[in-house]
């Protein structure tokens, strides 16, 4: 891990331009689900997914339980 935290990638990804849209927030008690759409723009590349973050107030202060992003996979490259 620390490799990557100083290699040229991790540089790129600091300068990364990242939209978030929330789509919802649904409160159920003491139990928050946030669910939003992200889009990323690395130099000439561009992405797009998924967050779903699971909250839960504990001693009166939320805090995060689970939360797991998903960004779709660049299309293969048919013509190799």
């Amino acid at each position: 891990m620390l490799k990557f935290a100083e290699s040229e990638e991790a540089e790129k990804l600091k300068k990364a331009e990242i939209h978030v849209v929330v789509d919802e927030i649904k409160q159920i008690g003491d139990v928050v689900i946030d669910r939003t759409r992200l889009t990323m723009k690395v130099e000439n590349f561009e992405t797009s997914g998924w967050s779903l973050t699971i909250w839960i107030k504990e001693d009166g202060q939320w805090k995060i339980r689970n939360t797991c992003t998903t960004f779709r996979a660049p299309k293969p490259d048919c013509q190799k």
